[in-house]
């Protein structure tokens, strides 16, 4: 604003709306605080522009023009007048839309100009936001349609359910109508008026007491503005006809709380009533009849109350006629809840023989005894000596059984608990896979278990009465350890050696204790040794695996920084090759780039050690890929080995795993046994098989039960020492000649294997050659991979823009200057942080994002998630040397389009960038 008075300006500046002005050309000429606010734009950029240009979408731009020309011009500002409103989409400085209201007025311009305004009229605009007001107007109408629906919903169910309900709008219930069923057992038309305050034509009694209106449940509730629940009245309809109802009664409030009406429910309750009548009749009866029984039995029941045991007496149909006190004790049911019943149908007993056969020898012998099984009125089983005496009347027939249950349940329980303990002890002691022995006290074995039968070649029998100290190598140190166990009373890891009856020598450690009599008195003495011969060889396994990890852990912390190195040397020979013509140079370049490529692939073999996976991973057949590896085999190893293939396994029989490291183990342990053999030839035998390992069938434990795919390979070389064979599989570990190999050729197959959950093992003794085992996991799922040629070098169309991030300043510009020739654009940055700004100024800059993994700011899988937020469909490589963190799967996972391992090729680099574009021309 330039010109006005001072109190017109404040004005504008502490106004809450937006307030604009223009002028016949719609440039702006006022432009307020609040305006700032709202468009984004300050005062002195929105000053003499065009309006419609800066704040009016395009596609909205023909429809404001013509409000603009439509205005009312107003003669007299000073004159009422109403401004013309519209809602209009607007455009705020950061391209972000609202939707707006704004009032226009159009007059005419004062004697002096207004901030240089051209013509002589001044549109003026009031603006505001009305986005959420226009969403809570929209929120409003869908909470009237939903509440709408609700409503008519409501209405719909009451038709339709069941249940009888009355209904009520007036607060004194004089009006009440019902619903189908309501009116059904009411005898009520639809829509009738069956208010009890205005019809006469109903009447309603409680225990014989006529009820007036306000003790009705409808009218009570709504009297008391409270629910009335469960209330029971019987009602005389118009036909005569009487019902017996039970409602509830709720009053329907307004905001307020006060009672606009009521609402009910009733139940026809009339047929329940006379069947509880009924009930308490049949009640009344049989109480009767109890009472009789009960008064008949007195006389039996005073004579033997006084007894602990359950007697009872039964009838010729096993029903219960007689239930003293200790039978209620014994089994929980009173005399009332016995009496009349069936002995097996309460007791649930169990007969040791057929009832039938039990009754007939009572009729024979007038008597019996036996074990029963009984249940408790609680549900315990009870196990009774039962004693049975049949009672026949003076004709001979038989009239009652005298039944006496003697309860023996925790007798038999602790003969049980003594059987079992005995057996469950036994077993503790064959299940044990220790030897075990018991020894008296004048040395004699008196029980022994299987372990020890094995580890002596002795059975029980053999042992049993045989002196202890015969087994061991030194007998008067087995007969010490035993003495000094019965003077002290324990001994522990107590080193012998057993002796097998084949002469094998077992080395253990004994641990023994005294055993004592009821009496107190050491009874023996009780010895248990362990075979330390398979301790020894796990700790030996386990300090072999925890080298070849730390091995492994230091060879992948190398590799990245290695590879960056490698990135730089062939990156720079290459561009160097294409700088010079002279021949000799250039040969030197090829021995640097053919060395560089070599160091590479020796980086792999570290990775392939270290775990790390370079490739990817799939369902490969093994018997073809073998095939092909030993004709490989037998073109390049020497024609004094002889070479033979056994294949004991189905043609599609796979693994999971990269074609190329599984054919390396295979050459690295051919390679191996070739060397081997170099001085005197011999024969080489590859096998391979499919095996199912159960849990004993691998002693070590260092693979699991399962379907494996059994690789051996064998050689008649000059074998390995024991020495040897420990350290075979350590990196850079070597027997031959400097400069004959590196050391690394068993460490990557170790590498390679253990990567794949498999296990390696060698046996090996001078002179007599060694063989290899390699198990890996067999997989039943056959994906087969489709065959690509090789691809040809990518050169750009166009000259797309690349933006190039590495914190490796000779990787960055020796990689810039290699992009440049390839036809690109280049971007560089050592910095993430700083290539991420730069991006995000101006996303559509880039056509390609070629970035690092291991950098000091962001990783660049970070980078690419946060490049990928602004821009989705950007093409994202990316580089790493070595990580532990990020896969090709992973990657893909977060949008990268390709990932690729350093150092890299011109060549490769080429191809690289050809597939992430296609990828995204494809998408």
């Amino acid at each position: 604003m330039r010109k006005g008075n001072e109190g017109y300006e404040l004005l504008l500046e502490i106004a809450p709306e937006a307030i604009i002005c223009i002028d016949e050309r719609r440039r702006v000429l006022v432009w307020n605080s609040a305006a700032e606010r709202l468009l984004g734009y300050p005062c002195n950029e929105a000053l003499g522009v065009d309006l419609v240009s800066l704040i009016i979408p395009k596609e909205h731009t023909a429809s404001f023009e013509n409000q603009l020309a439509a205005l009312p011009l107003v003669e007299n500002p000073g004159s009422p007048h109403a401004p013309t409103v519209i809602e209009i989409q607007l455009r705020r400085s950061c391209g972000a839309r609202f939707l707006a209201e704004i009032s226009l007025s159009i007059g005419r311009l004062a004697t002096e100009k207004l901030n240089g305004a051209d013509g002589t009229t001044v549109t003026t605009m009031v603006m505001r936001d009305v986005t959420e007001r226009k969403r809570a107007e929209e929120t409003l109408r869908a909470s009237r349609e939903e509440l709408r629906q609700r409503v008519e919903e409501v209405e719909t169910l009451m038709e339709v359910v069941p249940a009888a309900i009355w209904v009520s709008y007036d607060p004194r219930c004089d009006h009440i109508v019902g619903n189908r069923a309501a009116n059904a057992f009411y005898e009520a038309s639809d829509g009738e008026n069956v208010s009890a305050n205005v019809s006469p034509a109903r009447r309603f009694l409680k225990n014989g007491r006529e009820l007036e209106p306000g003790e009705l449940p409808m009218q009570e509730a709504a009297a008391k503005n409270a629910d009335v629940r469960n209330a029971e009245v019987e009602v005389l309809l118009p036909s005569g006809k009487e019902l017996s109802l039970l409602g509830s009664a709720r009053p329907l409030r307004s905001e307020d709380g006060r009672v606009r009406g009521c609402v009910a429910t009733f139940l026809d309750i009339t047929e329940r009533k006379w069947m509880e009548e009924e009930l308490r009749r049949s009640r009344d009866e049989l109480e009767m009849r109890v009472r009789e029984r009960t008064d008949q039995l007195q006389l039996y029941k005073d004579l033997l109350e006084l007894s602990h045991e359950a007697i009872l007496i039964k009838d010729a149909d096993h029903r219960i006629t007689f239930w003293n006190q200790g039978a209620e004790e014994q089994y929980g049911w009173t005399e009332k809840e016995a009496l009349g019943q069936i002995t097996q149908e309460l007791l649930h007993i169990r007969y040791p023989t057929p009832l039938a056969e039990i009754t007939a020898d009572l009729l024979n012998r007038g008597r019996w005894e036996g074990e029963l099984q009984h249940t408790t009125k609680d549900g315990r089983e009870l196990t009774v000596a039962s004693r049975w005496a049949l009672r026949r009347d003076k004709g001979g027939r038989p009239v009652a059984i005298l039944q006496i249950n003697n309860n023996i349940t925790e007798r038999k329980r602790l003969e049980n608990a003594l059987r079992s303990m005995n057996a469950y002890h036994r077993g503790l002691i064959e299940a044990n896979l220790d030897p075990l022995v018991t020894i008296d006290a004048e040395g004699k074995i008196s029980d022994a278990n299987v372990a020890t039968e094995h580890v002596t070649g002795y059975s029980r029998s053999q042992l049993v009465g045989t002196d202890f100290c015969d087994y061991f190598t030194d007998r008067e140190k087995a007969r010490e350890g035993y003495r000094h166990a019965f003077a002290f009373g324990t001994v522990r890891d107590y080193a012998l050696e057993i002796r097998h009856r084949d002469g094998r020598v077992t080395p253990v450690l004994y641990n023994a204790s005294v055993y004592r009599d009821d009496a107190g008195n050491v009874a023996g003495v009780f010895a248990a040794a362990r075979d330390m011969a398979e301790v020894r060889r796990a700790e030996e396994q386990l300090r072999q695996a925890h080298k070849m990890e730390a091995v492994g852990t230091l060879a992948g912390g190398i590799a990245h920084d290695f590879n960056n190195m490698l990135a730089v040397i062939i990156g720079n020979a290459e561009l160097a090759l294409d700088d010079v013509e002279d021949d000799g140079p250039r040969q030197n370049l090829r021995q640097i780039l053919n060395a560089s490529k070599r160091s590479r692939d020796l980086v792999k073999q570290i990775l392939a050690f270290s775990r790390s996976k370079t490739g990817g991973e799939t369902t490969v057949k093994i018997v073809p890929l073998l095939k092909e590896t030993y004709e490989l085999l037998r073109a390049s190893l020497p024609s004094t080995i002889r070479m033979k293939l056994n294949v004991r396994t189905k043609v599609d029989t796979a693994v999971v795993g990269d074609a190329s490291k599984l054919q390396q183990v295979v050459i690295n342990l051919a390679n191996n046994a070739a060397h081997a053999m170099r001085e005197t030839g011999g024969a080489l035998t590859i096998g391979l098989s499919s095996v199912t390992l159960g849990p004993k069938s691998f002693p070590e434990g260092r693979v699991r039960p399962g379907s494996y795919v059994k690789l051996t390979m064998e050689d008649t070389g000059r074998g390995m020492t024991p020495e040897v064979r420990r350290r075979a599989f350590e990196p850079f570990f070597t027997t031959m000649e400097p400069g004959q190999g590196t050391g690394m050729g068993l460490s990557v197959v170790y590498g390679i294997v253990k990567g794949y959950n498999g296990t390696i093992e060698v046996k090996s003794e001078p002179g007599r050659g060694s063989t290899f085992t390699v198990l890996l996991p067999r997989s039943d799922a056959l994906s087969p991979e489709e065959e690509q040629g090789e691809e040809e070098t990518f050169h750009p169309s166009g000259n797309p823009h690349v933006l190039f991030v590495d914190d490796e300043p000779a990787v960055v510009e020796m990689t810039k200057i290699m992009l440049e020739r390839m036809g690109y654009r280049v971007t560089a940055f050592t910095s993430s942080s700083e290539a991420l700004k730069a991006f995000t100024r101006n996303p559509e800059r880039f056509d390609l994002i070629i970035t690092d993994q291991t950098m000091p700011d962001t990783t660049g899988v970070s980078l690419a998630k946060e490049i990928l937020a602004v821009r989705q469909d950007m093409p994202i490589i990316l580089c790493t040397g070595y990580s532990e963190t990020v896969s090709p799967e992973t990657a893909k996972k977060a949008g990268i389009r390709q990932f690729v391992m350093k150092p890299i090729t011109k060549k490769e680099m080429a191809q690289a960038i050809h597939r992430a574009l296609d990828e995204g021309e494809e998408e």
